[in-house]
Order: structure tokens, then C-alpha cells, then sequence
């Protein structure tokens, strides 16, 4: 049976899965192991990040690593590729086409966030997946049940969310960040809820955010909550004739008390006018 457990570190969630939260918010992983091999999610970024990661995951077990799932393309989560090779490679269509087709803007969006990282970024080889899907894929390694569903556009185009469902575990990336707002530009906000809506369809015990304590349902649903608040009231000020700038000047979005990121509701709005321009709606 999983437990919720909160913190940071290595944490065995059910027999042979495991999640490694990060100190202060940073990027969480996991990984699987059966048998005869691992199966990772999430490759992380930088040579000393990813030798902590492969660490944690050699602490545990020598078995060869034959799968890297990347639930997402952004440099915190994909630019550790290159140091599980040989490993296949599995994402998303929309993720893979960010990192083949896209890879230099994804290079600089890592530059712009984290700069003091400029030779790291600058030297990574960027390695797309070589595996995709686009609404759902299931593997079996070891006989176990691993499986990829897209929910539609959320925190990127291209976010997996990895379900165990004999174990009940579901590995979000940054479709669900525990505790705070998550990074919102490169995001689809009005769709990003309905994505939290489906996320919370999941009869899940353990919620593995991409950032933030493991979850719980009620942690999603607090999330959902507040983003959709946010997305009604920039939705209403976007009807009444407000450009973005005015609404950045007038709206109020506040985030939850304890949140780390005050202007996190803010940041959501940007993206929602962009979006809706796309959509037509």
C-alpha cells in the first residue's frame, strides 16, 4: 500500500517504484524496477543534478536502465537525456517535436531561468524521444502495467502523465505542482484545468507532482480549484473588452496562503489571452 509521505528524498511508494521529491520545490523524478531493468521518468538536467539522480536510482538497484519517459520537454526535466543512453526514449508527440524541432529555443528558455548554468545548457545534446504517442500508450515491462496518458494541453502541449493503476500511483510532471502555481508560460491555462479535472478522475493513492511534496487527491483538487478561479476571472475581464495589459494592470489573483509564488496567478494571464486568440474563443 502507498503512502503519502511528505518531504524531500528517495521515497519506495510500492514495491520496486520509487520517487525522488527535490529540496525547495526543484524538479521531482521517479523510477520503476522490475526483474530485469529500470524504467525512468524524468531525466532531469546538468551532469551533477543527473549524477545525484542516477545515484539514487544505483542505490537501489544495478539493473540496466531501458526506458526514460520525459513528461515534458522544459530543460528541468528532458536535458538529462544524454546521460541514460543507451536507454529508449518515450514521450509525447508534441514533446518530442519540442525537443527535435524546437531544441534551440528550449536551450535558451533553460538559459533564461537558470543562466547561472550557461556552460551546462550550452553543451547539452539535446536527444528527442525516439517513441511516441498521442492520447495513450501502455507498457509492460517486467509484466507490470505502465501506462501514458495525455490529457490535452496543460502546463506544455506535450505533458505525460504516467499512471500505475494496479499500485495507484501517478507520476504528473507539471501537470500537477503541489503547494504553488507552477510555471504558466508555455501553458494552456483554460485547458490546464480541464486537464486537472481528468487528473483527478484518476483513482490514484499518490499524486508524484513534477514539483512539491507527494499528493493526495485533495492536493489536486486544490490546485484545479484555484486555477480555475483564476482562468473565470481573467476569462470575465477578457469579455468585458480588457487587452492583456490592462488586465495585468487591474486583475488581483492571489494564490493560496503558503503558496511560494504570490504572483503565480498573474503569470496565467499572458497565457490565457494567447490561448484563447488561438482557439478563436
Amino acid at each position: 500500500m502507498a503512502n503519502v509521505v511528505a518531504g524531500p528524498g528517495l521515497h519506495e511508494l510500492a514495491r520496486g517504484v520509487y520517487a525522488w521529491i527535490g529540496p525547495e520545490g526543484r524538479t521531482n523524478a521517479g523510477f520503476v524496477v522490475w526483474d530485469d531493468g529500470v524504467l525512468v521518468i524524468d531525466s532531469l538536467y546538468g551532469p551533477d543534478l543527473v549524477k545525484e539522480w542516477l545515484q539514487k536510482v544505483r542505490s537501489v538497484t544495478d539493473r540496466p536502465i531501458q526506458y526514460v519517459i520525459d513528461t515534458h520537454a522544459h530543460w528541468d526535466h528532458a536535458f538529462g537525456n544524454q546521460y541514460f543512453e543507451p536507454a529508449v526514449f518515450v514521450s509525447h508527440e508534441n514533446c518530442r517535436l519540442a525537443l527535435a524541432e524546437r531544441s534551440e529555443f528550449q536551450r535558451q528558455f533553460g538559459l533564461a531561468r537558470r543562466p547561472e548554468l550557461a556552460e551546462e545548457f550550452n553543451s547539452v545534446r539535446l536527444i528527442p524521444p525516439v517513441v511516441t504517442y498521442r492520447d495513450y500508450m501502455a507498457l509492460y515491462p517486467g509484466g507490470r502495467a505502465i501506462e501514458l496518458h495525455y490529457l490535452g494541453p496543460a502546463h506544455t502541449a506535450g505533458d505525460t502523465v504516467v499512471w500505475l493503476p494496479e499500485e495507484r500511483i501517478a507520476f504528473a510532471g507539471d501537470v500537477f505542482v503541489n503547494g504553488r502555481s507552477g510555471f504558466a508560460g508555455d501553458g494552456y491555462p483554460r485547458s490546464w484545468v480541464q486537464a486537472l479535472r481528468r487528473l483527478e478522475g484518476f483513482a490514484a493513492e499518490v499524486f508524484v507532482p513534477g514539483h512539491g511534496d507527494l499528493g493526495s487527491l485533495p492536493s489536486v483538487t486544490a490546485m484545479r480549484t484555484w486555477m480555475d478561479h483564476c482562468v473565470l476571472t481573467i476569462g470575465a475581464a477578457r469579455a468585458k473588452g480588457m487587452s492583456v495589459e490592462q488586465a495585468q494592470q487591474e486583475l488581483k489573483l492571489m494564490v493560496p496562503t503558503g503558496w511560494p509564488d504570490p504572483q503565480g496567478g498573474m503569470n496565467l494571464i499572458a497565457p490565457y489571452y494567447r490561448e484563447s486568440a488561438t482557439s478563436g474563443a
